[in-house]
């Protein structure tokens, strides 16, 4: 199974982020909440999207009776809301955090 939980941010907090697999739409996920997807046994790329921006990939493995935790988030460029809104636009692929979840 795959558990991703998203931290609550002040950014997209009203709006969720769409869980790909393998480049296909998974499921959503809302600010400060979890999702668990349960994945037959295999190996899986898994990114995250809220419009045209999107995470960093990551590829998993999972095995039989084996859960992997995930963690996304906003990525913070600066202190300043309006520094935030913009910073997008020359890092798309870069709006989002994705990283295994170090605190399970």
């Amino acid at each position: 199974m795959l558990v991703i939980t998203r931290r609550s941010s002040f950014y997209d907090k009203f709006r969720s982020y769409t869980i790909y697999v393998n480049g296909e739409k998974y499921a959503k996920i809302g600010n400060n909440s979890k999702t668990e997807i349960d994945l037959p046994v295999g190996e899986y790329e898994i990114y995250i999207s809220i419009d045209w921006c999107k995470s960093n990939k990551l590829s998993i493995n999972i095995e039989e009776n084996q859960n992997i935790y995930l963690e996304c988030y906003p990525r913070k460029k600066g202190k300043f809301p309006l520094k935030k809104i913009f910073s997008f636009l020359n890092n798309a692929d870069d709006y989002i955090v994705l990283d295994w979840d170090i605190t399970i």
